[in-house]
């Protein structure tokens, strides 16, 4: 066991004297940094931002947009900066801003660009959201159509008719008068089944363990080998493949110390003794798998192209991308 001790100490100080650890480190934590600082809008985010401006129709439309049994929920930020930094950050779906002059548009009969939506290429439900906030504009709507056609229709105006008209229309607005739905609900068997929940993937464990076992499969090639030869031959036959096993772990422990702690001081982190215990087992498994992958290839180029071929293999399968891959 001191033996073991000594061999990984001196390894790891090896290691650390290398150029390409410091270039693979460096390129893992810039790669963290930019996956750290990027949100993609979740598929079933259900949230929508929404600054009413203080218009005077604000309370009409909330009801409107409460009452609708929406998908989403519709909620209110305090001014157009706070929805644009929503958006981009991905907390919610899109965002609805209503302009300065969105009263005078309405009374004046201008409605368009008195609402501005924003929203990214990765929001996929922002028209359904549209049609949301436009059902909730619509009883305003209808209502000043009325006002505006009452006269056109009548010829001669009427207070006591168009107070009338109004009441009929927003009774309208409110009952199922003009089509009738009727719902019938289909059994489907084995729904349960159905509902499958989506795995998270833990994209930034996932860069961090990809980055460990490209270190222990590059210090397992066939020219790394080279390196450590003249030690390897002065032991024993049975202390060979505990030595490179050693020396495998030991190229990836700066990787896995710096990725874990990079995990732990982000909100990815699942936990100090989730993190430990993962990146253990990525080391101490993935030395087993790199060691006996490694005794397959004798050739340099033949051995770099499998390595290039693990790491696709491995990007398609521990981030989801076979799943858009139609085999």
């Amino acid at each position: 066991m001191e033996k073991c001790i000594v061999w990984y100490t001196l390894s790891l100080k090896q290691n650390m004297k290398k150029i390409g650890t410091w270039l693979l480190l460096g390129s893992m934590l810039f790669l963290l940094w930019v996956l750290g600082n990027v949100s993609i809008p979740d598929g079933t985010n259900g949230q929508v931002a929404v600054f009413y401006n203080d218009t005077a129709y604000q309370r009409e439309i909330e009801n409107a947009l409460s009452s609708a049994g929406s998908q989403f929920a519709f909620k209110e930020y305090e001014d157009e900066a706070a929805v644009y930094k929503a958006v981009e950050k991905g907390e919610v779906e899109c965002g609805f801003v209503f302009t300065d002059d969105f009263d005078d548009g309405i009374e004046d009969g201008d409605w368009d660009a008195i609402i501005r939506c924003y929203t990214t290429p990765f929001s996929t439900k922002t028209e359904v959201a549209k049609e949301n906030m436009f059902a909730a504009l619509y009883p305003i709507y209808s209502q000043w159509l009325l006002i505006e056609t009452e006269d056109e229709i009548y010829r001669v105006p009427d207070e006591e008719r168009l107070v009338e008209l109004l009441e009929e229309n927003k009774a309208n607005l409110g009952e199922d008068l003009i089509l009738s739905i009727e719902e019938v609900r289909v059994e489907v068997d084995g729904q349960d089944e159905v509902m499958v929940e989506e795995p998270n993937l833990y994209p930034m464990q996932g860069l961090v363990e990809l980055f460990v076992l490209l270190a222990m499969l590059l210090a397992a090639g066939v020219y790394a080998q080279k390196e450590t030869a003249q030690i390897a031959s002065a032991l024993l036959i049975k202390e060979k493949s505990r030595f490179r096993y050693i020396n495998i772990i030991s190229n990836g422990t700066l990787i896995a110390v710096a990725g874990t702690i990079a995990i732990l001081c982000s909100s990815a982190s699942r936990g100090i003794g989730i993190e430990l215990l993962s990146m253990f087992c990525v080391l101490t498994l993935g030395g087993i798998f790199v060691l006996g992958f490694s005794k397959l290839f004798r050739n340099h180029l033949t051995y770099l192209s499998w390595v290039v071929t693990f790491v696709i293999c491995f990007v398609l399968f521990r981030f989801g991308v076979a799943g858009y891959i139609a085999f």
